[in-house]
């Protein structure tokens, strides 16, 4: 009998008799050109908990929902000699907070914002036993990265009533950029709206008793250490905003993004709402 070659590959099927095995491994060959061609990849689905651990010794492919605050850990990583490409789907993402290791740098310079119902998929590749993960959220969009709701003060001088710290390097590219959308008011008393952006003022307006005022700023990086911010809004007596900034704050460190307030005594200033959105280019 002849040799004859697998479909797809054309892999050697030995015939009886042509090696010194009494059997063929014709049905196991035709098998792995299957597998070759068509690979089909397990999966495996962790469990979760307090943490979450993705064992590479069971496979490449991780998929679970998050039903509680969670830690994600990896282990059994293939040493340094080799490079290692793993994907989580993961169902829900947002609806509790991800931990995600000190390992993790992500390749779009910020954590991605994930689907409080749905699927996100993410790749992450090693090449040093896990010491570094490379992360793409393989859906990435813009998207909200930070928001708050209902922060009053009653303080008569400046005060943070929430902040937000960008991770270094989020803005790695010249053009991207954040935008902030506010809705805030004073009651009884006039108040201030203040914005900070490390030590840079975006916004420090006065707003009259009794008004609401609703401002977005655009913050796009010029260079490492270089953006530009320009606020505008208007409040509800059509009293108009525009504040230009050229904040100098080096993007390479982490940033504080400050939002504060005052009112004069017996009054309130309230934050209604704050979004801060990355913007992709």
């Amino acid at each position: 009998m002849a040799n004859t070659p697998t479909a797809v590959y054309a892999l050697n099927k030995p015939a009886q008799g042509d090696t010194p095995w009494t059997t063929t491994m014709n049905n196991d060959w035709d098998s792995v050109d299957a597998e070759l061609a068509k690979p089909r990849i397990i999966f495996t689905s962790p469990t979760v908990g307090a943490t979450t651990t993705c064992d590479l010794s069971l496979g490449r492919v991780f998929v679970f929902t998050v039903s509680q605050a969670t830690t994600l850990a990896f282990t059994n990583i293939p040493s340094a000699s080799f490079a290692c490409r793993i994907r989580l789907l993961i169902t829900n993402g947002s609806a509790f907070l991800i931990t995600w290791p000190a390992a993790v740098s992500w390749l779009a310079g910020i954590i991605p914002t994930f689907k409080a119902s749905g699927v996100d998929e993410v790749e992450l590749v090693t090449k040093d036993a896990g010491t570094t993960w490379y992360a793409t959220l393989r859906n990435l969009r813009p998207g909200v990265i930070f928001q708050k709701v209902s922060l009053p003060t009653s303080s008569t001088s400046d005060v943070s009533l929430t902040s937000y710290v960008l991770p270094a390097n989020s803005l790695s590219v010249n053009a991207q950029a954040l935008r902030v959308t506010i809705a805030c008011q004073a009651v009884t008393q006039q108040g201030t709206v203040h914005v900070q952006f490390g030590a840079t003022n975006l916004v420090n307006n006065a707003l009259t008793a009794g008004r609401q005022e609703f401002i977005t700023i655009l913050l796009a990086r010029t260079g490492v250490a270089t953006q530009i911010s320009t606020a505008f809004g208007e409040d509800s007596a059509a009293g108009q905003l525009f504040v230009r900034a050229t904040p100098a704050e080096t993007l390479s460190g982490a940033v504080t993004l400050d939002f504060r307030g005052s009112v004069i005594a017996g009054g309130t200033f309230t934050y209604d709402s704050i979004q801060v959105e990355y913007l992709s280019t």
